[in-house]
């Protein structure tokens, strides 16, 4: 994941230097395809894997 400032769109917008470390925090889900991947070394997330 990449974190774009405001400033990256427009400069009179806040830089990275100028957000509250809670900016970066955001929700998180990890969905794991590990046993997928151990019997499909090219498998690919699909979209039943995230409504499992």
């Amino acid at each position: 994941m990449q974190l774009d400032p405001p400033a990256h769109w427009a400069p009179e917008y806040p830089a990275i230097d100028e957000l509250p470390a809670t900016y970066a925090i955001r929700p998180l889900v990890v969905i794991s395809i590990v046993d997928q991947v151990k019997a499909n070394p090219n498998y690919a997330l699909q979209v039943a894997d995230i409504e499992a």
